[in-house]
């Protein structure tokens, strides 16, 4: 039985290592370009290669014995999963709207060589207010690879880091619980592969990271809580805070929630020895993650707009919650906007009223549009969640009254506890692209199930697990349509032009997409000239870009 566990022991870590593996490539990827940003350097090419240099050194160190052949180990998944999100990120483009707005006119600016550090003022460029002002880590990083593969769209590779981290992470506390391998491996590819994540993985939204380094750093903080001082746990949990709060003001706000959870805990079993411990690394860890690497925009907005969540919050503040609010859901309770949000009818209903429906309805499942893009304003987890959500309450409260298990038990209800909490701790927390983690309450009491000693308790919870499942496939199946389609549209558009030796004849009636459609043409090959205006156009009548940013003659038309 020591055997075993101590083969289990041993399995679990060197999972646990490949997951901090995908963490420090990621930060590597955002911390050695922010480090040349400090002094005065501009983005490069040459950055990425001696990013994952210094990741290599870091996982070196932070190995144990056999470091060659660990280190080796863990760095070929990543590369080769890296690799793979590259192909793909380079095969779609991103259709989404923030996606083509400010996320990519920074990561341009970036490229082009705007310093935030040194200049906080990146020019007249699409989404300027949001460019000047929220977190940079993502676009830092996204910068470097696209001046090294020369294309945009690669940017979104980097989706594929956090996901890593999370899948193995997961898998590897689940391992260390005991949890039997088979099942430990169902559900952590069911937790890392969040629909949030799914549904933002060819875009440049960044609420699928969130998703992914919320589960990395509430798994890493119960491995401390149950694991006093392991360095590959400490490493994870502020490897996934200094990216969280770089990634989203969100992310600093779930920091600090998780880091509230752990010294709670910790004073709860009155363990202050490593209460003080954690106090002392994590106040450091915070304040690096705000202070020094998050000086834009934390330190730079408070200096110029009296508060670090600018524009989100404070004089100047920009609203851009109720104009994207259902209109019934506008002013409405958040009881009512999380029960719409959970259990409303699956639709982008902006200018509509949202609608509630019953889980498992059939209606559901017909309904398509609201998963072929990221945003999904209710059932944005997919159309079978509600009724999953219905399972896993039945199953929680089963799980509460076993007399067997009652440490597991505890384990459970105290986190379904957490990620509920900070659902609702979160003021916009009825929409599923702000509140990913809800997605984990069913994953967690299914795991709970499995755990209990009960035959009917291991059938509930592989109905979860095939419920999940179906529910991925719901959501997989639109997006990826949509993403296809919309590739082919955009090359059928281009063939002509990129074949040919004919000029575009545009005008590009959009600002807030110009940059991102000006890049884009010049990547494909595409020459183009912009008449300045609609009646300036040589035809007589001209067609939408199909990405919406203007207008332009087709092949031919141009005289």
């Amino acid at each position: 039985m020591a055997s075993d566990a101590s083969s289990g022991h041993n399995l679990a870590d060197r999972f646990a290592f490949i997951g901090v593996a995908f963490l420090s490539v990621y930060a590597a990827l955002v911390l050695v370009p922010w480090a040349f940003l400090a002094v005065g350097l501009s983005v490069a090419a040459w950055m990425v290669p001696l990013a994952v240099l210094v990741a290599t050194g870091a996982l070196y160190l932070l190995a144990g014995s056999d470091r060659p052949r660990t280190v080796g180990l863990a760095l070929m998944i990543v590369g080769s999963v890296l690799l793979v999100g590259v192909v793909i990120a380079l095969s779609f483009y991103d259709a989404s709207v923030d996606g083509r707005w400010y996320h990519q006119s920074a990561v341009i600016s970036l490229a082009d060589g705007w310093n935030p550090i040194s200049n906080a003022d990146p020019g007249f460029v699409p989404g300027l207010q949001y460019v000047r002002s929220y977190p940079k880590g993502f676009w830092i990083a996204a910068a470097a690879l696209y001046e090294l593969f020369g294309s945009i769209e690669v940017g979104k590779s980097l989706h594929v880091l956090p996901l890593g981290a999370s899948f193995f992470l997961t898998l590897s506390l689940l391992v260390r619980f005991r949890v039997r391998t088979g099942w430990a491996v169902v559900a952590a590819g069911l937790a890392a592969a969040n629909p949030i994540w799914i549904l933002e993985s060819l875009s440049f939204y960044l609420d699928g990271q969130i998703a992914s380094l919320l589960l990395v750093a509430l798994v890493s903080a119960l491995w401390q809580v149950y694991e006093v001082g392991n360095r590959l746990s400490i490493g994870a949990l502020s490897l996934s805070l200094i990216l969280l709060v770089n990634l989203k003001f969100t992310g600093l706000f779930y920091a600090g929630l998780i880091l509230l959870a752990l010294g709670g805990t910790l004073l709860w079993q009155r363990r202050r020895v490593e209460l003080r411990r954690a106090i002392a690394v994590y106040a450091v860890v915070l304040g690096v993650a705000v202070g020094v690497v998050g000086f834009n925009p934390y330190v730079q907005n408070t200096l110029d707009f009296g508060n670090p969540f600018y524009p989100l919050y404070g004089e100047g503040s920009v609203d851009f919650i109720t104009d994207n609010t259902p209109i019934n859901l506008r002013g409405a309770s958040q009881v009512a906007q999380l029960t719409y949000g959970i259990f409303g009818k699956p639709a982008n209903p902006i200018e509509h009223e949202a609608e509630l429906t019953v889980p498992f309805s059939p209606s559901s499942l017909s309904v398509q549009f609201p998963y072929t893009g990221p945003g999904a304003r209710t059932a944005g987890f997919g159309p079978l969640f509600s009724g999953a959500l219905v399972l896993a309450s039945a199953g929680l409260v089963w799980v509460a009254i076993r007399q067997h298990g009652k440490g597991a038990r505890l384990l459970v209800i105290l986190t379904v506890g957490f990620l509920l909490v900070t659902v609702v701790a979160h003021p916009e927390g009825w929409w599923a692209r702000y509140t990913p983690q809800l997605w984990l309450v069913p994953i967690v009491v299914m795991v709970g199930a499995w755990a209990v000693n009960s035959r009917l308790m291991t059938w509930m919870g592989a109905v979860l697990g095939v419920v999940l499942v179906a529910n991925l496939v719901y959501v997989v199946g639109p997006y990826s349509r949509g993403s296809i389609d919309y590739r082919r549209d955009i090359q059928h558009m281009y063939a002509p032009f990129v074949e040919g030796s004919e000029v575009m004849a545009l005008h590009l009636t959009s600002f807030a997409y110009q940059a991102a459609t000006i890049t884009q043409l010049e990547e494909a090959g595409v020459r183009f000239l912009d008449y300045g205006s609609v009646q300036g156009l040589p035809c007589p009548s001209p067609q939408p870009l199909v990405n919406g940013a203007g207008v332009y003659c087709l092949a031919g038309e141009a005289g």
